[in-house]
């Protein structure tokens, strides 16, 4: 199946912001969605991608997801059409995710649930 990126617009120069900073932004699309509309699976999709593309911090999103190996839904885009936009845009150097124990910590119990769903 191919994936369609030629409508989705990379921030240039592609620089990435700290996790800490994307979480600070106000009014992101993701603060109040149920974590799972970011995991989905096939055309639900569209809920996680819908959230965003409103969003103050979509560009930034992007470019960290870009520039991270993340999962689900980030900057308004799936896994698979954020590998697309690497390989087009020669985008190699993927570093890991950190996600710092500040963030996690107060919502430990909404992502559990949210991959405790997923699992079953």
């Amino acid at each position: 199946m191919a994936v369609h990126v030629d409508e989705i617009e990379v921030p240039d120069p592609l620089i990435s912001p700290s996790l800490d900073e994307l979480l600070d932004v106000d009014g992101r699309g993701c603060t109040w969605q149920d974590p799972e509309d970011f995991f989905p699976n096939g055309q639900m999709a569209e809920d996680g991608k819908a959230s965003c593309r409103p969003c103050p911090a979509r560009a930034d999103c992007l470019a960290y997801a870009l520039l991270h190996d993340v999962d689900g839904i980030w900057g308004a885009t799936t896994y698979s059409q954020r590998k697309a936009l690497r390989n087009l845009h020669q985008i190699h150097d993927v570093e890991p995710v950190r996600v710092p124990a500040s963030w996690l910590a107060p919502r430990r119990n909404v992502l559990s649930a949210a991959w405790i769903r997923r699992a079953v």
